[in-house]
Parts: structure tokens; sequence; C-alpha cells
């Protein structure tokens, strides 16, 4: 399945609340396109969550490595 569809199926699990299953989704998403940012952005927003901070460091920098701009104020707009 293309990046794109693993994305969408994750941000619907996270909507729902299934955080396991959204995280799973976006690991095979950035797995399929590992420099896709929404997909980063997904698993650095549930590693947030569960309290995995040097994992979220992780995936921060690879987020900031393909797409530098990504700050809290660029995010904000949307």
């Amino acid at each position: 399945v293309h990046h794109l569809r693993w994305n969408l199926i994750g941000n619907t699990y996270f909507g729902a609340g299934r955080y396991a299953e959204a995280e799973d989704a976006a690991n095979k998403c950035i797995n399929v396109g590992p420099g896709y940012p929404p997909g980063l952005l997904l698993k650095l927003v549930l590693c947030g969550l569960s309290g995995r901070t040097a994992e979220a460091a992780e995936v921060l920098r690879k987020l900031l490595d393909v797409q530098p701009g990504c700050t809290l104020a660029w995010l904000s707009v949307y």
C-alpha cells in the first residue's frame, strides 16, 4: 500500500483514539515513504503521547531533515 494510504489509515485510527493501530500504520507509512513529512509527524505525535521522548527526538530530527521549515509556528497555521 502506498505511503499516502498508510498515512490516511493512521490518521483515521488516531482520530478514533486507536493509538496502537495508528502507530502501526504510521510505521508502515514511514517504511514505504521514509521521507514523507505527514507520516513522520504522525509518528512524532504518537511517540509524544506515549512518553517516548528519546524516540520522538529521533523522529523529529528525521522530520527536520526532510522539512527544515516544520516549526510549531508553521504547524499552527494548519
